[in-house]
């Protein structure tokens, strides 16, 4: 998360800006020449260089690296453009040095920490909050909803608006807060910004808390019909059809069930669990400077909480094997490294799951369970063929436990291309060829995943 801090902007970027403003504001002001011109100055000043305030809010965030942490670049042309239509409309630029002061004082000096509060649906907390590295799961007691409403109070009592205003914008927030947030289980943390970098980061941060929670469904309540999402999606419902018969014969009355239908229930045991599948130590990484082997860490598990969401098998299979393929640098590494074995991106994936699993003498019949459900994937996406794959829990034990074994060993590699060099050390060459064969051999088993892998299997 952005920590509360100031930020210096450079005096050549200063010096800069308010010699820009200066020779604008010069440059048109000379011609307006009616009264009427200069009545609408401001609307005039706009129309006549649509882009000005762009491309000076541009240089200033490039003159200032840190200043992008706080600003958005949208907020400062605003900031800009609020100081020339000062000037404009007073007709002289002799305050504009007193009004450029103030902004950079404001940009210097402000106190931007800001808290966000975001509701889930879908998951329950009985252990009052749980922290997920520098974000929190909180549950909304009264007592909770009281702060996010002192905080909207105080915010609305710094602005210019009559007391009678701000006496009716707090009752109606408190109103709609507290229908909003009480009872639920909110993503909180705190962030350094302005409104709109701010709510970047809140719905940035508030994904990754989604995609952990997600990738904790397996192993927290597997059997169970659960979707944690933000408050108003996934709503619950059953979809019935009616088949009735005309005749003597029996009637039919089917149903599908969208939506969770189970919470995702987060206490003591369950602390334990995600703990030990590496929900901690992968949180501990937001906002961190990551290697590009955690960076992909996190991509692959965004994919895998997608795969949890969806009602439909394919759906499901296809973001199963779409957080395999995006965790690899497979173009690097044929580039680089696998000029001999001549390997094809499937194969190399295929390859990696399974030596990084399993033991050997499992990786033959690995393999190709995996390269069946990459096939699978295939033809529903490519060819949209009826799906018929029958080994998606497999896929789907497969894809999890292999993202624990990524969480696991995270610090023993920097990229998935290292991961991949590591692997084609552990797989003889024969000749320059693959030790895998093509067969079409299914892998008959209806046994867990669980009981077969291994996490630290060399």
């Amino acid at each position: 998360m952005s920590v509360s801090k100031n930020v210096e902007l450079s005096e050549e970027s200063k010096a800069k800006t308010l010699e820009l403003l200066r020779l604008a504001f010069e440059d048109f002001f000379s011609g307006l020449s009616t009264p009427q011109q200069k009545n609408e100055a401001s609307a005039l000043f706009d129309e006549s260089d649509p882009q000005f305030f762009q491309n000076l809010a541009y240089e200033m965030l490039v003159g200032n690296p840190g200043l992008s942490e706080t600003v958005s670049k949208v907020s400062l042309e605003k900031r800009l453009r609020n100081i020339m239509h000062d000037l404009v409309d007073g007709g002289d630029n002799l305050r504009l040095s007193l009004l450029t002061d103030k902004l950079w004082h404001t940009l210097e000096n402000q106190d931007q920490t800001k808290r966000f509060y975001v509701p889930l649906v879908g998951v329950t907390i009985s252990i009052g909050h749980l922290d997920l590295g520098p974000l929190r799961l909180m549950q909304m007691d009264q007592s909770a909803v009281d702060v996010a409403i002192e905080l909207i109070a105080a915010s609305i009592d710094r602005t210019a608006s009559s007391m009678n205003n701000k006496v009716a914008a707090k009752d109606m927030w408190a109103k709609e807060m507290t229908a909003n947030l009480l009872g639920t289980v909110c993503v909180t943390g705190e962030v350094f910004g302005d409104s709109r970098t701010v709510d970047d980061a809140a719905r940035e941060f508030t994904g990754v808390a989604l995609d952990l929670l997600r990738f904790a469904i397996p192993a927290l309540q597997p059997k169970d019909h659960v979707a944690v999402s933000l408050k108003g999606y996934g709503v619950p419902t059953t979809l019935r059809r009616y088949i009735l018969p005309l005749g003597v014969s029996e009637g039919y009355i089917p149903s599908l069930k969208a939506g969770a239908f189970t919470d995702l229930c987060l206490e003591d045991r369950a602390v334990s669990t995600m703990d030990g599948i590496g929900i901690f130590k992968i949180a501990n990484l937001i906002n961190t400077n990551r290697t590009e082997f955690q960076v992909s860490i996190f991509r692959a598990m965004h994919w895998f909480g997608e795969s949890q969401r969806q009602d439909s098998p394919s759906y499901e299979l296809v973001n199963l094997v779409i957080g395999l393929e995006s965790f690899f640098d497979t173009a690097h590494f044929s580039r680089t490294q696998n000029t001999k074995r001549k390997l094809d991106k499937t194969s190399l994936i295929c390859e990696a799951v399974t030596v990084l699993l399993y033991d050997q003498i499992y990786w033959e019949k690995h393999f190709q369970s995996i390269r069946e459900g990459f096939a699978a994937r295939g033809e529903v996406v490519h060819e949209g063929k009826k799906f018929a794959y029958q080994n998606l829990g497999y896929m789907r034990d497969t894809v999890f436990i292999f993202l624990q074994a990524l969480i696991d060993r995270m610090d023993e590699f920097t990229s998935s291309s290292e991961l991949l060099e590591w692997v084609a050390k552990k797989t003889p060459n024969l000749q320059g060829q693959t030790q895998w064969s093509h067969s079409k051999t299914k892998l008959q088993s209806n046994s867990s995943i669980r009981e077969r892998w291994r996490m630290e299997p060399f």
